[in-house]
């Protein structure tokens, strides 16, 4: 068997939050699922082997992840205190998203490496070792997620004395 990972840099989608200060903003947050998510978009290609036709010789694994990170629209009109308590915010869950990637990248480098111990498999049994593979690391990244580096360990401070500039 042979594994192949053909595995993109993620791509960052951003959506609006608003609020004229942190202190709304946060409260729009935390009404959301999750702050930031990564999203891995995996799939499989099963090819015969050449020599054991039907059997599944080669499963090749393509990912084009995905990052969701919040954009607060009124941002230029914050005072520096909250642009700066943003930005730090920004920061550490874009840390926290790439985290998930490199779980994903390091899962499927590991997955795809062990195909070479196997025989050719018939298509359901590769399906199944892909689906497996999927599963075990879902349970990484939401092991991850209730660790210490848990994005429910992100701050963002608020000033109750902030104004907007305008």
């Amino acid at each position: 068997m042979k594994g192949v990972l053909k595995l993109s840099k993620p791509s960052v989608k951003e959506y609006k939050v608003s609020g004229k200060v942190l202190k709304d903003v946060l409260n729009v947050l935390n009404k959301r699922k999750w702050w930031g998510r990564y999203q891995s978009h995996e799939s499989a290609a099963y090819a015969a082997d050449a020599k054991a036709k039907p059997k599944i010789g080669t499963i090749t694994v393509t990912a084009k992840p995905t990052i969701d990170m919040p954009k607060w629209s009124d941002y230029a009109n914050a005072d520096d205190r909250e642009k700066k308590s943003w930005d730090a915010m920004v920061k550490n869950l874009r840390a926290h998203e790439d985290e998930h990637h490199k779980i994903f990248k390091e899962a499927a480098e590991y997955f795809c490496s062990e195909l070479q111990y196997d025989d050719p498999m018939e298509k359901k049994d590769a399906v199944k070792k892909f689906n497996t593979f999927k599963k075990d690391t879902q349970k990484e990244q939401d092991s991850f997620d209730k660790g210490k580096d848990s994005c429910a360990n992100i701050e963002l401070v608020y000033y109750d004395d902030a104004q907007p500039k305008k």
